[in-house]
């Protein structure tokens, strides 16, 4: 999947999924959890709606 070739090549120690809003409750956190095993990236849930900062790590 794109997601995860950009986040290996990127590096990128954060990301948050976009495209899954599509997907059921059960779809969602099966791509969710498929993600962070694939790659050691920390996906954040931003489904809630509520503002999100970069950790500053």
């Amino acid at each position: 999947k794109e997601t995860v070739d950009f986040a290996r090549s990127v590096g990128a120690r954060h990301g948050f999924l976009i495209h899954e809003g599509l997907l059921n409750g059960r779809g969602w956190q099966l791509s969710f959890d498929r993600h962070q095993e694939m790659v050691p990236t920390t996906f954040h849930d931003l489904r809630n709606g509520q503002p999100w900062e970069v950790p500053q790590d």
